[in-house]
């Protein structure tokens, strides 16, 4: 071998200085730890980040196991040991056979309770559902022939898996109306015909009783998911609600309208829906309109606050208990996993980042979108929470986030 003396790379990313270096025993992998409270694994060949974890500070040496499968870091008092062989797989899912010009686009995602599925709602009318794992469609659920409203397709803006999964609902974007399907047979069961503006969202009650739906009309209505016929209809909010979801006993709606520019502040309502009372209002603070999601108990509600911040809110007083800085101003889309203790946002330049939903500090950050990046449009957890997914323009993008940086391997019975 010669040597030239020439910078092979340079590998940017932690933002105070570099105490340790460590090859893996096949010169592969480099990994680094830093004063700002970070171990990263680099790809020695290429200077690219695979994956930087966040949860031990103070770090005064790294070691790699003689495999390198796994890493050993020391400090603060603790010994840790990670897997490095299970970094986040990072799974693109291209839709395939577009029938609008510019692709299908996705517009929301949905997981199946069972998780292995994921059903994403396009531009182009369809609902199209993968294998998570193979990345495969399995099904597309179709409306028809395209038709037309405005110069509009029929886009599904949002979709929403029933919890035993044999149903999904959609949200019509430009017939505004709400469909729910039969997924085995493909079958359109009913079509929820009532909003006299476009259909954003929608979401299940935890029973599968009942389907909620927000609209550009301002209203939201609660349907029976069987009969398709209409429950309740709310109103109250000045503006269009973009978002909302169900408390876990399905006795509350909770609803995001407005705070559309980066200062501007939404309104979040609390809406009883077995006892008609008025709405609670969130205590006026700058909100944006985003994903909003309870806590399993019901207790809290998280939004996500301007400057790029998510807040979290006793739902019995609708006063604000805690605000952490998370995520890129401007930026709206907060997903938390099903047992609340980790916040996934979105970030810069195609990127997510996952945060301890107890204490605000940064996790991990999940890459993996391809460079035309122009957004996502949608954030999902799996049922399991070892995965996370997002929409955008050309498909979704799957991470195996779970195993990386967020949860040692195991380590050996001190007591053995």
């Amino acid at each position: 071998m010669s040597w030239t003396g020439r910078l092979a790379c340079s590998l940017l990313g932690q933002t105070d200085g570099v105490t340790r270096l460590a090859f893996s025993p096949q010169g592969e992998r480099l990994a680094s730890c830093s004063f700002d409270g970070t171990i990263r694994l680099w790809d020695a060949a290429t200077g690219r980040e695979a994956w930087a974890m966040r949860n031990h500070t103070g770090v005064g040496d790294l070691t790699f196991t003689r495999d390198g499968r796994r890493l050993i870091s020391a400090g603060n008092n603790a010994i840790r040991v990670w897997d490095v062989t299970s970094r986040p797989g990072v799974r693109m899912i291209r839709l395939s056979s577009p029938r609008v010009a510019g692709g299908p686009g996705v517009q929301g995602i949905s997981f199946s309770p069972d998780g292995r599925h994921l059903a994403a709602g396009c531009v182009d009318g369809t609902v199209r559902i993968h294998d998570v794992t193979t990345g495969q469609e399995v099904r597309s659920l179709d409306p028809g022939p395209i038709l037309l409203k405005g110069g509009f397709p029929l886009v599904v803006n949002g979709v929403a898996y029933s919890p035993d999964g044999r149903r999904l609902a959609t949200a019509g974007l430009a017939d505004n109306t709400v469909r729910i399907w039969d997924v085995t047979a493909g079958q359109c069961l009913h079509t929820l015909n009532g909003h006299t503006g476009a259909v954003l969202t929608v979401a299940y009650s935890p029973d599968g009783r009942s389907v909620a739906s927000t609209s550009a009309d301002k209203t939201m209505r609660v349907w029976d998911a069987n009969s398709g016929e209409v429950q309740i209809i709310l109103r109250g909010h000045s503006h269009q609600a973009s978002h909302l979801a169900y408390s876990p006993d399905g006795r509350r709606l909770a609803s995001s309208a407005g705070g559309t520019g980066s200062d501007s502040s939404a309104e979040v309502k609390l809406w009883e829906l077995t006892a008609g009372r008025e709405p609670l209002t969130l205590a006026p603070q700058p909100i944006r309109a985003g994903q909003i999601t309870f806590s399993p108990d019901g207790r809290y509600l998280f939004t996500p606050g301007t400057r790029g911040t998510v807040k979290t809110w006793d739902t019995s007083t609708g006063q604000e208990v805690s605000s952490f800085p998370c995520h890129v101003p401007g930026l709206g889309l907060v997903a938390l996993n099903p047992d609340a203790t980790r916040i996934a946002t979105e970030g810069a330049g195609g990127t997510l980042k996952l945060w301890n939903a107890g204490t605000g500090q940064e996790i991990l950050t999940l890459r993996g979108a391809h460079p035309g990046f122009t957004g996502f449009m949608d954030l999902a957890f799996s049922p399991d929470g070892w995965r996370v997914a997002a929409a955008l323009a050309e498909g979704m993008v799957i991470w195996d986030a779970m195993p990386l940086g967020t949860r040692p391997a195991a380590r050996a019975d001190p007591k053995k």
